[in-house]
């Protein structure tokens, strides 16, 4: 295992959370029950939370994909496999994210995927990607040739934390800050941008207005749940 370096640096992060992953007894993401990642009982809270369609809305007059509501059970798992470091719950929140994919790609090949973006200061500090993570691990289930995934959305100056934002301060907040990494070529077809959850829209505004800058074509918007 290696981990060597700075603490704060991507390797020495990953390092680090292995250790952890080694030492700490095994609970689930759900309920604190010992044992298991995830438990039967909240894998059968998820299962009914997971509605049958897929959960629309409209943002930037594209259509936003989810596979539910930022509630419950799957808030518990969205939550606790991103900002609760139970990268462990990959394969779970990658079957999630497959159901709305799964409507937005349809039976065509090869749609291009574009993760929506995290701010600087918190990819350098989790010292990976893990919504980008889940994102390829639920292509890899998608029916037919896998679709192309693009980490390269940036969040680009000084922006706040958007924890206990409101709507209005969301959207203030990231106005601007959004940027395509320099040297990406857009893809020729539209795209389809991923997050783990919409809540305000601020985040995924941003993102579709800097993709439609560089000359994208935005189909529309999936993410594992929503609060719009």
């Amino acid at each position: 295992m290696g981990f060597a370096g700075p603490v704060g640096d991507g390797a020495g992060v990953r390092g680090w959370r292995a250790l952890a992953d080694l030492a700490l007894p095994l609970t689930c993401a759900g309920c604190g029950g010992p044992g298991s990642r995830w438990c039967p009982g909240c894998a059968d809270l998820l299962a009914r939370e997971l509605l049958p369609g897929v959960v629309t809305g409209r943002l930037e007059g594209v259509p936003v994909l989810a596979a539910g509501d930022h509630t419950g059970a799957l808030r518990r798992l969205v939550t606790a496999y991103k900002d609760g470091e139970r990268r462990d719950l990959r394969p779970l929140v990658a079957r999630v994210l497959v159901r709305p994919l799964t409507v937005a790609v349809g039976p065509r090949e090869g749609v291009p995927l574009v993760v929506a973006p995290s701010r600087g200061a918190t990819r350098r500090q989790r010292g990976d990607s893990p919504v980008a993570d889940a994102v390829r691990a639920a292509t890899r289930l998608l029916p037919g040739t896998r679709s192309s995934v693009a980490d390269v959305l940036r969040v680009s100056g000084a922006v706040r934390d958007q924890t206990g934002l409101g709507r209005a301060a969301r959207a203030a907040n990231l106005a601007g800050r959004v940027r395509v990494r320099p040297g990406w070529e857009p893809p020729a077809g539209p795209v389809w941008l991923v997050d783990d959850v919409v809540t305000t829209g601020a985040t995924a505004t941003a993102s579709v207005e800097a993709l439609r800058a560089v000359g994208c074509t935005v189909a529309g918007v999936v993410s594992a749940t929503r609060v719009l």
